[in-house]
């Protein structure tokens, strides 16, 4: 279950989960919020018509998750997002339950579910007092289309870039915690006038960032868009400036296209590029990264070959099965000593 607004990193992946579940013939629904009224992108736009979806809507949440489990009668329940895990949490009687962190545990959102997977080793970190099963799963690269003949040059040419320009790009929600108004900064102050600079994604700093862009004629707001897989291939140069990264699926899928990475250090970020050719600079740091931005414009490095076998979704959902196995049959062993 997915109750949270937007769809980004974390309804990726709890997207890309249920798609190979289903794969593998297992039953899988979805309880996710109503469509917001302000519009923007969500979990409603990307769930296949044959999954059954229960809407949970404010200050019902843990009813109507009853509701949809009285009927999908599930084996298992998995949270996305602190605030699901908390709905599931407030249930008086439910399926054994897990939840996915997504950012940082919080006992007050998960304490009271009965195993939490951790997608990086940080969140270890807080987790000294929860008492039920727990493992590191890393997320994975998520399935995507085949990019078509043309897509590349056709994304190179909406942001006005020619075959010899240079564009510079990251691709992500346009919120605070991810940086790009460094980004924006480092490239008006290093970049050349046959530099181009995309920004692909959308979110509440939008008007922000078109501010602090001055009409600069390089830099262009791409917006959302359905599918990325084409603009991590016309990008010369990704880059993810985040102040706070969890895991940092935009980088997986920008070394699937074999794009030169700029990246920081921020959580899971920096677990990931750290093993790479990519190089990584502190967290909200706009001199390094301004510095290291100036660099690999001079040096414009080629397309760079990176190992994905950490990150195979086929592995990943394996491992997440047999811990849903053991939190169930956890959850059967206790009961039956309750009864005995």
């Amino acid at each position: 279950m997915l109750l949270h607004a937007g769809f980004g990193g974390a309804g990726t992946y709890c997207l890309d989960l249920a798609l190979r579940q289903r794969e593998a013939g297992h039953r899988v629904g979805f309880v996710v919020r109503p469509i917001e009224a302000e519009g923007g992108p969500s979990i409603h736009d990307y769930l296949p018509g044959h999954i059954p979806r229960y809407l949970a809507a404010r200050p019902f949440e843990p009813f109507s998750i009853g509701g949809a489990v009285a009927r999908f009668k599930p084996d298992i329940l998995h949270a996305h997002v602190g605030r699901s895990a908390r709905a599931v949490g407030a249930m008086w009687r439910r399926p054994p339950a897990v939840t996915s962190l997504h950012n940082r545990y919080r006992a007050k959102e998960s304490a009271r579910l009965d195993g939490v997977i951790r997608i990086a080793e940080w969140q270890r970190q807080d987790m000294a007092g929860y008492a039920g099963q727990t493992e590191t799963i890393s997320n994975w690269l998520p399935q995507r289309a085949d990019v078509r003949p043309g897509e590349v040059e056709a994304a190179r040419r909406r942001v006005g870039a020619r075959p010899d320009d240079l564009l510079v790009g990251c691709v992500g929600r346009l919120h605070r915690v991810k940086g790009v108004d460094l980004l924006v900064e480092a490239f008006r102050a290093e970049a050349p006038a046959h530099a181009r600079l995309a920004l692909v994604g959308d979110g509440p700093e939008r008007a922000a960032l078109e501010a602090l862009s001055a009409g600069d004629p390089r830099i262009s707001f791409v917006g959302h868009v359905a599918d990325p897989a084409p603009w991590y291939r016309a990008l010369d140069l990704f880059v993810m400036p985040s102040r706070i990264e969890p895991f940092g699926i935009s980088a997986l899928e920008a070394m699937a296209a074999g794009a030169p990475i700029l990246g920081t250090d921020a959580g899971g970020l920096g677990d990931i590029l750290r093993r790479t050719a990519a190089v990584v600079v502190r967290a909200d740091d706009r001199a390094a990264l301004q510095g290291a931005l100036a660099e690999l414009i001079r040096a414009r490095p080629g397309r760079v070959p990176y190992d994905l076998q950490a990150y195979q979704g086929h592995a990943a959902a394996e491992r997440i099965e047999r811990f849903y196995r053991s939190v169930i049959d956890e959850m059967k062993r206790q009961a039956g000593a309750e009864t005995a």
